[in-house]
């Protein structure tokens, strides 16, 4: 059973003072099984802040003994306080709370979970300026090592996204001279599978870049915006509460990648010369979307499949008439990847309520678990119109799913050359511009069903959640977050939703296996072949569908063709 109110008790973990800040708790009473030879029971008695004064809440980020640092409240805290207290702000008010005759050892703890949970809070030379007080402070002391080993991690978190910055600001297409002038870049078209690993590797470099708090400072029309760019913040509003202007573009890099995807794939379905190279190319990313849903990569499938429904595409009969693959397996496949979106939602708040929230499995933990064949039930997500009613069952601790057909229905695509037998290597990468030793695989592989140890190795499965999808469970929450309740006190409850989501996302992809990062100049290589395919935008992809096949009486009714 759980009660809640207001109090001050002395079972609360007391800040640096010895005293207990007046905050609202619940207090959940939960009773194991005795053990043998015992008469009673086990009781645990679990404490969470629901709501407090900020200055109250602020105050027990530093606790008087180290052991007592909660770092659930700590990471909630520190994720959306910001809504209300710049950074630099509450580490300067924390710093001043500490007298210089006393100790730092909680505040240091502090500083390594702030570092590690949002590094990039750190590029502020404001912060910069506390931490260096802090250094000075612990200098010729116990801690004089620990704060060392912090900043050296925090050194590398900084490092290593300055380079993912540079790598975004060489893809950045611009109009200089020198661009419109150089020899087109050269891309071996590859297979399917090695289409799919190459879109899995770089989804994963772009999402691990993704700091929490950028949930709570991009833009609240982020996922409207049409006119991002791939190296700067999104410019249509300012961050809410009282933040400062957003600094990094990782959120915005990722949405728009997924973006750029979908408009890639319908330029190069609709440039292709014939209705035969047309029909090739769409079994192809046919196949690509397989390979995606079934490793767990549901970002990219999803974006592939739209563009394979987009009108544009759709429309093409002639085309869909040469494939084996229908609208009808689409649709199913689309209704599978969007049903794994809910299940994330599902788990961010069911860790919200055991108040624990945890990563995901990563696939090395995924590798412990029994193989199940295609076909199987490793999950499942069926609807209505793929022959049943809505029904999900799945942990998102377990690995993303195996089965391949849906009432009758192949969802595997006969026909494509996706997972030919995964005779690709997994860590198959982009032939080199100008490389004439490289090797060019087929542009269309012999028709081969998807077969029950097509995925027959752990190391591909990914999970990566439909991101759109978790942008907008964050935007939602945030606004909870902004509102105080009756009595002026922040809603931690709100900020525990709003961790449970972000953090789900954020410690699942940066625990994620690193093993198959793009290689040198991969992402470069391949954001290039995007934006020199990419010459139609959405405007002009229904009048190049016309061009490919002839539009009916309606459409030129509709489009005004006569």
């Amino acid at each position: 059973m759980t009660w809640k109110w207001g109090f001050s008790k002395s079972s609360l973990p007391q800040n640096r003072a010895g005293t207990t800040a007046w905050v609202s708790v619940t207090m959940s009473f939960s009773t194991m099984s005795p053990k043998i030879g015992t008469n009673a029971a086990n009781v645990i008695l679990i404490l969470r802040i629901v709501s407090g004064p900020l200055d109250s809440l602020v105050e027990t980020l530093i606790p008087k003994n180290v052991i007592d640092l909660d770092k659930e409240f700590v990471f909630s805290f520190l994720l959306s306080s910001r809504l209300f207290l710049r950074p630099h702000e509450l580490l300067g008010k924390l710093l001043d709370s500490v007298p210089d005759s006393e100790c730092l050892e909680s505040l240091v703890a502090l500083l390594a979970e702030w570092t590690l949970k949002f590094p990039y809070d750190y590029r502020d030379e404001r912060m910069m300026s506390h931490v260096k007080h802090i250094v000075a402070r612990c200098s010729n002391s116990h801690l004089e090592a620990v704060v060392s080993q912090i900043l050296s991690a925090l050194l590398k978190r900084l490092t290593d996204l300055e380079r993912h910055e540079a790598d975004l600001r060489a893809c950045q297409q611009t109009n200089s001279t020198a661009d419109k002038n150089a020899v087109e870049t050269t891309f071996n078209c590859p297979t399917a599978t090695q289409y799919a690993q190459i879109v899995c590797r770089l989804e994963k470099k772009l999402a691990k870049h993704i700091g929490g708090e950028e949930f709570l400072q991009c833009s609240s029309m982020i996922l409207l915006d049409k006119q991002k760019k791939w190296d700067q913040p999104s410019t249509s509003g300012g961050p809410p509460g009282a933040q400062d202007p957003k600094k990094t573009c990782n959120l915005e890099t990722y949405l728009d990648w997924s973006a750029r995807l979908r408009l890639f794939v319908c330029n190069e379905i609709l440039q292709c010369g014939g209705i035969e190279d047309r029909s090739r190319t769409v079994e192809r990313w046919s196949g690509v979307a397989q390979y995606c849903l079934l490793v767990g990569n549901y970002n990219s499938a999803t974006a592939i499949l739209e563009s394979l429904e987009s009108p544009a595409i759709a429309r093409l009969k002639i085309t869909w008439s040469k494939l084996q693959v229908t609208c009808q397996q689409l649709d199913c496949m689309q209704r599978h990847a969007e049903g794994h979106g809910h299940l994330w939602q599902k788990q961010a708040i069911v860790l919200n309520e055991q108040g624990q929230p945890q990563s995901l499995k990563t696939d090395k933990q995924a590798k412990d678990k029994s193989s199940t064949s295609i076909g199987g039930e490793a999950t499942s997500t069926s609807t209505s119109e793929c022959g049943g009613g809505a029904t999900t069952s799945m942990d998102l601790d377990e690995r993303p799913s195996t089965s391949a057909s849906v009432i009758g229905h192949p969802v595997g695509i006969t026909g494509t050359s996706a997972m030919n037998a995964m005779s690709a290597p997994e860590t198959a990468t982009l032939p080199v511009a100008g490389n004439s030793n490289a090797e060019q695989p087929p542009t269309s592989a012999p028709a081969t069903p998807l077969t029950g140890t097509a995925l027959g190795k752990p190391n591909d499965w990914v999970v990566i959640p439909v991101f759109a999808d978790i942008v907008k469970l964050a935007l939602g929450e945030r606004e909870n977050c902004l509102q105080r309740l009756q009595n002026g006190h922040i809603n931690m409850v709100a900020f525990d939703r709003m961790a449970a989501i972000v953090g789900a996302f954020t410690k699942h992809m940066q625990a994620m296996k690193t093993a198959q990062t793009p290689s040198s100049g991969e992402y470069e290589h391949f954001c290039r072949h995007m934006q020199q395919t990419t010459k139609l935008g959405e405007a002009e992809l229904m009048m190049a569908s016309f061009d490919c096949e002839e539009p009916n009486n309606a459409e030129k009714l509709m489009y005004d063709l006569n």
